[in-house]
Parts: C-alpha cells; sequence; structure tokens
C-alpha cells in the first residue's frame, strides 16, 4: 500500500481503519456481527479512504504550459511600463505633497516667528542706543572707569542682540534644512516599501493572468488577450490602498518633526527675552550705583535711567505677552477662516430649500431678538451655515466635510467673531485704562467681577464653566499689556476683555445690563477657548478631531446665547 500512497495519506488512512475496527469491536460486543453490518463498515472504509485521499492529497503547484509563458512573458513586459507609471503616479499625488506640505507648514511658522523676535531684538536695540546718546553723547569725551565699564556692558549688550538678530534668518533655513534631511530619509523608506509592495502585486496579478490564461486554452483552445487595462485598475487599487496607511504613518512623523523643530525655535526665543531681562537689570543697576555717587553726570544718568526703566518695562510686559504659540494660532485662525469659507461653499451647493427654510425658522425661534430682514447680514449667513453644519453632523450626514466635528465648533466662533467686530466697541479713553488697571488685577483688586462672570455662566450654563478654567487673571493681564489693540476687537477673547474691562470701571453691577455683560463676557471666553482647542498651532492641514461632543453642543449654546445678547444690548 505504501506505494501506492505517501507516507502522510499512508498515516491517515491507517487512523481511519484504526477507528472502524474499534467501532466494529463495540457493535460486536454489544449486539452481534450480522452480514449487513460487515457490509456497511465495508462501505464506510471504502468511503473514508477516498475522503481521506481527497482531503489529504497535496495538490501540484500550477504550472503554466509554455505556450501561456511565452504569451504571459509578453504581457508582463508590456504591463511593467504601466506599473510603473501607477507607482511614480500614486507618488506624485499621495505621497510627495504630504512632505511639501510639511515644509510649507514650518516655514511659515518660522516666519512668523522670526516677525516677532526681528520687533522684540529692534525695540531693545532703540532702547539702548538711545541710553548710549543720552551717556555718551561724544567720542571725544573722557569716560570715568565706572562709566568706561558700563559703555562696554552695553556694547556687550548691543553685540548679543544683534548676534541674536542676526541669527535668526539663519536659524529658520537650518531648521529647514533639518526637516528636508529628516523628510528625505522618511520618504526614502516609503519609497522602497511602495516598490516592494508593487513587485509583490505584479507577482500575484501575473499568476492570476496566468491561471486566466491556461483555463480559456483548456477550454476554448486558444489564446487569450491580457486585457491591460483591467490589471492596470486591480493594480492601482491595491497600490493606492497599501499606500494610504503608509502616508498616515509619514503625515504624523512629519508634523511631530515640524512640532519639535517649532518648539526648540521657540525655546530659543524665550531664551533670549529672559537673557535680555536680565542684561537690562545689570545695566540698570550700575546705571543707579553712578548716580548715587556725587560726582557722577547725573542729569545724564537720570535721563538714562528713566529710559532703561521704560525699557525694562516694555520687555517685561512683552515677555508676559510673549505667548509664542498664541502668535501661530492666530496665523492659522487666519488661514483657517479661508477653509471654513470653502466648506461653507461646499454644503450650500447641495443642501435642499427645504432644509435652509427649516433651520431658518429654528433660528427665529432660538434667537428671540432677531428681527428679520431681506437682506441678511454676514454673521447671520454664518450662524445658519453653523446651524446647518451642526444638523448634518448630528444625523451622521456629510462628515467628511465636518472636520471630524471640530470644523461645526469654528463655525458658530467664526459667526460670533463677525458679529461681535461690528457690536462691540470702546472708546479710546476707556481702552487707555488697561495700564492704570493692571497692576491692581495682579494684586487682585477686581477678582469679585470673575467671580460674578463664573457665577452667571454656573447660573445659565454649568458645563460652560469647564472652558474659563486659568484664563484669569493671565489673561486680562497680557490684554492690558497687547499693544495696538483696536477699539473693536479683532476676535471672541478681545471681545470678552473689553466688556470686563467695562463692567470693572463703568457699569453698576446690580443692573440688569451688567447680569447680561457678564454673561456675555463669559460666553466670549469660553468661545475664544474653544476656538483654541480646535485650531492646530502649527499645522493648517491638521484637523484636530472633537473627542468631547459635549463641546459642540456647548460651542452651539454660547454662540446662540451671545448673539441674542448681542441683539439685546447696545454696546
Amino acid at each position: 500500500m505504501k506505494e501506492w500512497f505517501n507516507q502522510r495519506e499512508f498515516n491517515y488512512i491507517l487512523i481511519w481503519i484504526l477507528i472502524l475496527l474499534n467501532l466494529l469491536i463495540i457493535v460486536w460486543w454489544l449486539v452481534g456481527l450480522s452480514s449487513a453490518t460487515l457490509l456497511t463498515f465495508g462501505l464506510l472504509a471504502i468511503a473514508g479512504t477516498i475522503m481521506v485521499l481527497l482531503l489529504t492529497r497535496e495538490r501540484p503547484a500550477f504550472t503554466a504550459s509554455e505556450s501561456v509563458l511565452e504569451e504571459l512573458t509578453a504581457a508582463t513586459n508590456d504591463f511593467q511600463p504601466m506599473a510603473d507609471k501607477i507607482i511614480e503616479e500614486v507618488w506624485q499625488d499621495k505621497v510627495v505633497p504630504v512632505a511639501d506640505a510639511a515644509k510649507t507648514e514650518l516655514g511659515k511658522s518660522l516666519e512668523w516667528l522670526e516677525e516677532n523676535s526681528r520687533s522684540f531684538a529692534r525695540q531693545i536695540l532703540n532702547g539702548l542706543a538711545e541710553v548710549q546718546e543720552k551717556l555718551f553723547f561724544s567720542s571725544g569725551v573722557t569716560l570715568s572707569d565706572e562709566l568706561y565699564q558700563l559703555q562696554k556692558k552695553m556694547e556687550e549688550r548691543v553685540e548679543l542682540t544683534q548676534k541674536f538678530l542676526n541669527g535668526l534668518e539663519t536659524g529658520r533655513l537650518k531648521s529647514l534644512d533639518e526637516l528636508e534631511l529628516y523628510s528625505s530619509r522618511q520618504l526614502k523608506q516609503v519609497r522602497e516599501s511602495l516598490e516592494h509592495e508593487g513587485k509583490i502585486v505584479e507577482q500575484y496579478l501575473e499568476r492570476t493572468l496566468a491561471m486566466q490564461m491556461e483555463t480559456r486554452m483548456v477550454d476554448n483552445d486558444e489564446k487569450l488577450v491580457p486585457q491591460m487595462e483591467r490589471m492596470a485598475e486591480q493594480f492601482t487599487v491595491l497600490i493606492t490602498s497599501s499606500v494610504d496607511d503608509r502616508v498616515r504613518q509619514l503625515e504624523q512623523v512629519l508634523a511631530d518633526m515640524v512640532d519639535e523643530l517649532a518648539a526648540r525655535a521657540i525655546g530659543a526665543m524665550q531664551k533670549e527675552a529672559l537673557s535680555q531681562v536680565s542684561g537690562l537689570r545689570q545695566i540698570s543697576g550700575d546705571v543707579e550705583k553712578l548716580w548715587n555717587r556725587p560726582r557722577g553726570p547725573r542729569e545724564r544718568l537720570e535721563a538714562a535711567g528713566v529710559i532703561l526703566q521704560d525699557l525694562r518695562k516694555q520687555v517685561n510686559d512683552t515677555l508676559i505677552t510673549l505667548a509664542w504659540e498664541d502668535v501661530l494660532i492666530e496665523k492659522r485662525w487666519e488661514e483657517m477662516l479661508l477653509r471654513l469659507e470653502k466648506v461653507e461653499q461646499e454644503l450650500l451647493q447641495d443642501v435642499e430649500a427645504a432644509k435652509l427654510a427649516e433651520v431658518q425658522a429654528s433660528l427665529r425661534q432660538e434667537l428671540s431678538s432677531l428681527i428679520t430682514t431681506e437682506e441678511y447680514p454676514s454673521w447671520l449667513e454664518l450662524i445658519i451655515t453653523a446651524e446647518l453644519m451642526y444638523d448634518y453632523y448630528q444625523e451622521g450626514l456629510l462628515i467628511e466635510i465636518s472636520g471630524e466635528g471640530s470644523y461645526v465648533v469654528l463655525q458658530f466662533v467664526r459667526a460670533v467673531e463677525e458679529m461681535v467686530r461690528a457690536s462691540v466697541a470702546l472708546p479710546a479713553d476707556l481702552l487707555a485704562q488697561r495700564r492704570q488697571v493692571k497692576d491692581q488685577v495682579r494684586e487682585g483688586a477686581y477678582n469679585h467681577v470673575f467671580e460674578q462672570v463664573l457665577a452667571e455662566i454656573t447660573k445659565h450654563r454649568p458645563g460652560v464653566k469647564a472652558y474659563l478654567e486659568d484664563v484669569y487673571p493671565n489673561g486680562f493681564y497680557s490684554f492690558c499689556l497687547t499693544p495696538g489693540i483696536s477699539y473693536q476687537p479683532s476676535n471672541c477673547g478681545q471681545a470678552a476683555w473689553m466688556l470686563y474691562l467695562y463692567l470693572m470701571t463703568q457699569v453698576q453691577q446690580e443692573s440688569e445690563d451688567a447680569a447680561r455683560l457678564t454673561l456675555l463676557s463669559g460666553l466670549l471666553l469660553a468661545l475664544h477657548t474653544l476656538r483654541n482647542r480646535y485650531v492646530h498651532p502649527s499645522h493648517s492641514n491638521i484637523i484636530i478631531p472633537v473627542k468631547d461632543l459635549q463641546d459642540i453642543d456647548e460651542a452651539r449654546f454660547c454662540t446662540l446665547t451671545a448673539i441674542d445678547l448681542l441683539l439685546q444690548l447696545e454696546l
């Protein structure tokens, strides 16, 4: 029997026969043997043996005939250029743009940071130049040892500041080169894996095609002309699905590298700011010592001391307000507004008239102070779009254009920002009081006002209170120190602190308007916090998905309530 079967098949047949013999013994012991029983077991033995052979016999590997191999070789040679072209197209369309986008994002971030750093360094240089002009107005005048040492310190400070200023562009280019090198390595790995995957897919398609050709020849006795277009489609689908995962991984590693390089640049700028604070403190101390000397040039030292004091104050204020991430977020928000415009256009192209009318009717019920006019103000158009996005997102529709929920939040914020720009304004004299109250704010003189804000928020919507943690007093203090704020706010945060300043200095706290303004200030602060949560500081192309759906509902509540209050109040 071993000559008829291989060892593996022979073993399985023996096992089957042993099983039958055991069963036969049991039957014999229970009921005895008969011719019918023996016949049944004989048939089972034959059937089981056939089944074992069918299940265990190894099938020969497919081997194409010589004629099929010739045709297959020709087809493969014809398909190879098509496969290479498909891989190159996928590479150019999906992989290369990821690396280019990372370089662009880092370049923009570093340019914005460099711009602010240049302004900071020039501020220092201009102040030091004024001090030098007061103290050392003539090169022909002999200086005392103390003044000479002071002059050397100031020259060293100027030299260090100039070195920092000159190194800004070099540092930016170095970071870009580092990203270029890193992305080149990552791209090389992706390219190699893509080409390897392409070879595997080609082999699979070749085997499939060979079997199809062999079957066709056996059945119809004719040669098959390979369908190159169909093979190309299959190849494209398989390669594209394979590269998508690699692209996502590439996006993540490059984004992490961009964040690291941007953080490194921010660290260098913060280090320079701290160095300037320390250096100016030493120079101010030296000037003060010289001023106390009886034979020193007291008038010039006094004038220089005043300039240094103002300069130190400016540098300290700049250091406090030098929230580099906030600088980047404001720039990214400008880009996000353009993206939201495109999303809005895409959404309104497909919306049905009945759905639009439904949203408009719902808004009239939500906004009790809304007066319907033939021409909608721009903020009302934005809130209608936000409501549409909200409804579709709640229904699970148009998820692909909702930014995984974040665009819904940001569209609500966008509508309120548009309205506060037109509705909120402070007179210049009141805005100027920021400088006067900032020290009192630091000492806690107006903490009770912010406690009233928290109380109003808790009264109307307790969930919103979580967005107001850690915003006061640092947020308001930064608002007081930030130069160039117009009498009209540019975002919800500025509008909130303007209202807060108004509450601190102008409003009777027990009035009905005070309660409304207090609530409105808190709502605007919450919206500003939500905006910053979903705007990536380093990447305009990275979407931060909404992890807590409560953020969407709270953003909607804050928006509708804030707009209703703005319609009621005359600001």
